[in-house]
């Protein structure tokens, strides 16, 4: 891959196979527990498809598993705000909700609340976020909307334990 990466380098490779084998390289470099190698790899494709929102996508995973949370919702934000049209609601939502997990992470709670809600407006039935909502919405004493939130997960939820326990902490809010 690296000599590809070499030849490609040299002009010999078109834009877009380029930029897919720099994608390649770093996942191959991070599973092989070369961080430094694949962070610049990730970096060496977006220089050259900076509108690759598959690359885009799996640098942002990258930065997750790294726990490098700031750096992470920047690129997740970076991809609501600028390729949001190629996507679907549902992608939408997890990017939301993407964005959301990096600013809690970073002790950020009201704007993670905030793209919480914002992943709900692209797929109202996001269960992941409507769960973060009610998590976030405990910690902020919010608890007006942290009973909607619950109320939404029950109305998803069929007759199992979960919607009890769900419906007992709705009684509790009440």
């Amino acid at each position: 891959l690296q000599q590809l990466a070499n030849i490609g380098a040299q002009g010999r490779l078109a834009p877009a196979e380029m930029a897919e084998i720099c994608l390649r390289l770093a996942q191959t470099s991070e599973a092989l527990g070369l961080d430094d190698d694949a962070q610049t790899a990730y970096r060496r494709a977006l220089e050259i498809k900076p509108d690759s929102v598959e690359v885009l996508l799996a640098f942002g995973s990258f930065l997750v598993r790294k726990e490098r949370w700031a750096e992470s919702a920047t690129v997740y934000q970076k991809i609501l705000d600028d390729f949001s049209s190629r996507l679907d609601p549902p992608k939408l939502a997890d990017i939301a909700c993407l964005v959301a997990r990096g600013l809690s992470q970073q002790g950020k709670v009201e704007q993670a609340l905030e793209f919480y809600q914002k992943a709900l407006r692209f797929l109202p039935a996001h269960q992941g976020a409507l769960r973060a909502g009610v998590d976030l919405c405990r910690q902020l004493g919010r608890h007006q909307l942290q009973a909607e939130f619950l109320q939404r997960l029950l109305d998803l939820t069929g007759p199992t334990t979960s919607r009890l326990r769900l419906g007992l902490e709705l009684g509790d809010l009440l």
